[in-house]
């Protein structure tokens, strides 16, 4: 075992340079950089073949980091509001999204008909909108207008590759049912969510060399210290009915 030490202390050694050389260094957002990643770009808008109508926007970059979110000094806009308004720290936010919506028309086609009072009333109502509007028996005062609406807003929130092996980018995703509704702006702010610094697996392992064409398995145990992972395996080779232990560290450089 001694004969593996030097060359398990090198790779403990590439691994930490390499963290020190490619790890993130913090950025200072100001308000502009806030305003600019709670406004994400709008994609596209479209309507389905049910009529429901689409509006996607790209929230890839509309993430803020947990150190942000504990600087009392950095403000983060809609997530102020949000805690302040239900009386919450801004860590135990997971994601605020506001949506500026409009539903609107101008071809309503009301109807006269009697009321459960025998009283002459104009109305108008659809499979969203239920409208009507009594006239005030004293002819110098306003009538009463009634209403009410139901729709159906869907928020979908996914991500996508372009291509297998590329960045996955976010996406948000709004679905009405009324056609319409229009869907006039979004503001959304994702709270990074930190990875555990710590994980233990206990794991099946098995082995294929394709220059020997030897097979093992067996067991296998693995320990995450953030990017870092230090896995042993025990591993059983039955051509040569041979246990091999064996021990392997590796550091994330890229994740998908």
């Amino acid at each position: 075992m001694k004969k593996y030490i030097p060359y398990l202390i090198i790779v403990a050694l590439v691994c930490v340079i390499g963290w020190l050389l490619l790890k993130p260094t913090p950025v200072n957002l100001n308000v502009k950089d806030i305003i600019e990643k709670e406004s994400p770009q709008k994609v596209r808008e479209y309507v389905d073949s049910q009529g429901n109508t689409h509006t996607e926007y790209d929230i890839t970059n509309s993430v803020v980091s947990r150190a942000d979110v504990r600087n009392p000094n950095i403000p983060l806009g809609i997530v102020d509001t949000s805690a302040m308004l239900l009386k919450i720290a801004r860590t135990q936010l997971v994601q605020v999204t506001r949506i500026a919506s409009m539903t609107r028309d101008s071809l309503m086609q009301a109807r006269f008909e009697k009321n459960a009072l025998q009283k002459r009333i104009a109305r108008y109502d659809d499979k969203f909108v239920q409208l009507s509007y009594t006239p005030n028996e004293d002819t110098t005062k306003a009538g009463i207008f009634s209403f009410a609406y139901n729709n159906e807003v869907t928020v979908s929130q996914y991500r996508k590759r372009k291509w297998f092996l590329g960045a996955k980018k976010s996406y948000i995703d709004i679905t009405s049912n009324d056609p319409r509704t229009k869907i006039n702006g979004l503001k959304s702010l994702i709270i990074e969510q930190k990875q555990p610094d710590f994980g233990l697996r206990i794991q099946a392992a098995s082995n294929y060399n394709p220059q020997t064409g030897s097979i093992g398995f067996g067991p296998a145990a693995r320990i995450d210290l953030g990017r870092f992972s230090i896995q042993g395996n025990y591993t059983y080779y039955p051509e040569s009915t041979r246990w091999r232990p064996s021990v392997n560290m590796n550091y994330d450089i890229i994740r998908f």
